[in-house]
């Protein structure tokens, strides 16, 4: 069964002055490093993470389906 984590851009406190991280994480992840983070409500996103190889190749085959399909003719 998989999971879902929530991710967020956060504001981070760099060499002395507030910055935007360049990448999403949890709230979990950024307090290791960065304790005063402050996150951006805006840039919320929730990822499904597979727990089995079955799991991750079932939300990946979609994405592959269109190649397993003949070419359309042109009339």
């Amino acid at each position: 069964m998989s999971k879902t984590e929530i991710q967020y851009r956060w504001r981070i406190m760099w060499l002395g002055h507030w910055a935007t991280t360049g990448h999403h994480c949890t709230e979990e992840q950024i307090r290791r490093e960065h304790s005063e983070a402050i996150r951006i409500d805006d840039s919320r996103r929730e990822l499904r993470i597979a727990d089995t190889f079955d799991e991750r190749k079932n939300v990946m085959s979609p994405v592959y389906s269109f190649a397993k399909q003949p070419a359309r003719e042109i009339k």
